[in-house]
C-alpha cells in the first residue's frame, strides 16, 4: 500500500482491479467490494440503485463520465453489460441525451491535457506499481 495512506483510516475498498500481493493490509476488518467490471464507478452506481437510492444529478454525471473514461466509451476490453446498463441509467438521471457526444468531448479534453507530454510521460502516465513476493519463484 502507498506509504502515504494511513491503514488505520481505511474503512473500505471499492475497485474493479485485481488485488495484488500486499495491496492492502489492515489490522481490522474492512468493507471490500471488488468486481470484474469495467469501472469502479459502475459499482458505485449499482450500489446506489440496489439500495433504492437515486444519485443526485451531479453525481450521476460524474459517475457517467468516469465509466465512459474507464471503458473507453464502452468499447474497451473490460467493458461489461453492467457498465452498459449503468451508463444508460446514469445518462437518463443526468439528462444526457447524446452519450457519444459526451464521450467525444471528454476524450478531446483529455487529449489536450496529454498533448504537452513527452513519449516517456505518456507511457508512464497511467503506470501502476506492483510488488511481488518472489521467494517462491525459481
Amino acid at each position: 500500500m502507498n506509504p502515504s495512506i494511513d491503514s488505520d483510516q481505511v474503512v473500505g475498498v471499492i475497485d474493479h482491479h485485481a488485488l495484488q500481493s500486499k495491496t492492502i493490509v489492515t489490522d481490522k476488518p474492512i468493507y471490500i467490494d471488488i468486481r470484474p467490471w469495467g469501472s469502479m464507478s459502475t459499482i458505485i452506481a449499482h450500489t446506489f440503485l440496489t439500495h433504492k437510492r437515486r444519485p443526485p444529478v451531479a453525481v450521476a454525471g460524474m459517475l457517467l463520465c468516469a465509466i465512459l473514461s474507464d471503458t473507453l466509451n464502452l468499447l474497451g476490453p473490460t467493458t461489461t453489460d453492467w457498465d452498459r446498463l449503468m451508463v444508460a441509467v446514469l445518462a437518463d438521471i443526468a439528462g444526457v441525451d447524446d452519450i457519444q457526444l459526451l464521450a467525444s468531448q471528454q476524450f478531446k479534453a483529455k487529449s489536450k491535457d496529454l498533448a504537452h507530454l513527452s513519449a516517456v510521460g505518456l507511457v508512464n502516465g497511467d503506470q501502476k506499481s506492483f510488488s511481488y513476493n518472489t521467494e517462491g519463484f525459481k
